[in-house]
């Protein structure tokens, strides 16, 4: 029961509330602001393409209805080279990026089972290190990916034996 007597969980019954589980990360030290420790925050602003403008590395701007980013610090002059421009395939989207004090920290936790990566590619070449990758079957018995995980170590572990198929049979 919650401190609201709300039944949660009732063994004799077997009544149960749906639940709802979140994994997440949250950085030490923010404010809920675009301050992140261990992040940048891009903004990715665009603008409309004008001649006769200085663009520096990075700057993206819409052109024709497409999106490019600046290859090279240049003037525009008076018509669209697309030389100094890098064609991008969609609108650019504001997103955090971790810097690499974060992501040379993460490497700690490379093959660690508790934590998930904020890098998601990172994780999964980790996993694939073992040979793990996601199958139906295992996440039809698992919640969550750390589950599947650490089962699949601890089946590689005890793979070939009689363990490994009582395990899977519970």
């Amino acid at each position: 029961k919650t401190v609201f007597s709300d039944i949660i969980y009732e063994p004799f019954t077997g009544f149960r509330q749906q639940r709802l589980k979140l994994v997440g990360w949250k950085t030490g030290n923010w404010n809920g602001d675009y301050y992140a420790p261990g992040f940048l925050f891009d903004s990715a602003e665009v603008t409309y393409w004008l001649a006769n403008t200085d663009y520096t590395i990075g700057d993206s701007v819409e052109y024709q209805g497409k999106f490019y980013v600046a290859k090279t610090n240049h003037n525009s002059s008076t018509e669209f080279d697309a030389s100094n421009w890098a064609l991008k395939g969609e609108k650019p989207a504001p997103q955090l990026i971790p810097n690499f004090e974060y992501k040379i920290a993460s490497f700690n936790d490379f093959y660690n089972l508790e934590t998930n990566n904020f890098d998601e590619s990172q994780q999964k070449l980790a996993q694939r290190l073992i040979g793990y990758q996601s199958r139906d079957y295992l996440e039809n018995l698992f919640v969550n990916d750390v589950s599947q995980y650490k089962f699949y170590q601890g089946y590689i572990r005890e793979k070939g034996t009689q363990n490994a198929i009582d395990r899977i049979t519970r």
